[in-house]
């Protein structure tokens, strides 16, 4: 049995891929600060900004990270003004059935059940993760997964709370009951979530999975 050996997942220009390495997306991270863009935002956004990419360099850290993408874009004001910036991230990994221990085999429904299991999860301490709608079996031209969207809140502080969308996607590998990739997107802009779905739908369309000695398109 030929074992997947690549992902591939397509990104339009104003996504950039983000090295692994602490120090070189502390470098990244650093250098999108120093734009104009940045720091011509509202000190409420930056902070609001700031937080975020701590929050995306941790997730970066995790477990089975194979790469990640940052969408960094300043809209058109229409004006002399700079507008604020726009951000959002993707993490993939590869996680094992021992990884998020479980026992099970690592199907479309095991896992839309125990998405489904409860809708508050607190997974570290001053973070609540809350479901914005029911768990989705959904398919994709890489497999059948399912879909989560999630709320996710994160303490700040004694008073501040720090909100962000996250909408993951749970994939079993073909042929393979104890490995899935893990999608993840987010972006702090709540109040464009709609938007945000649509478009992360579509690059989740986007993901190919390649075997060893199989022929990428690249």
């Amino acid at each position: 049995m030929n074992l997947i050996d690549s992902i591939r997942l397509d990104f339009p220009d104003t996504w950039q891929q983000v090295p692994i390495d602490r120090a070189e997306l502390n470098a990244m991270v650093t250098a999108v600060q120093e734009t104009d863009e940045w720091k011509g935002a509202a000190v409420a956004q930056r902070r609001m900004l700031e937080l975020f990419l701590q929050r995306f360099l941790a997730d970066v850290e995790g477990s089975g990270v194979l790469f990640a993408a940052l969408y960094y874009d300043t809209p058109d004001s229409g004006g002399d003004e700079l507008a604020d910036p726009t951000v959002a991230c993707a993490v993939v990994s590869l996680l094992t059935a021992a990884d998020i221990g479980s026992k099970l085999p690592l199907t479309p429904h095991v896992l839309q059940a125990a998405m489904s299991a409860t809708k508050d999860l607190s997974a570290t301490a001053g973070t609540r993760s809350t479901n914005l709608s029911i768990p989705q079996i959904v398919p994709l031209p890489c497999g059948t997964g399912v879909r989560v969207r999630r709320l996710v809140e994160q303490q700040v502080g004694k008073r501040a709370t720090s909100s962000f969308y996250t909408d993951t996607y749970f994939v079993p590998l073909p042929q393979s009951a104890e490995q899935l990739m893990v999608l993840q997107f987010a972006t702090p802009h709540i109040g464009d979530e709609a938007l945000f779905t649509e478009y992360f739908a579509a690059l989740a369309e986007t993901v190919r999975f390649y075997r060893e000695g199989e022929t990428t398109t690249l």
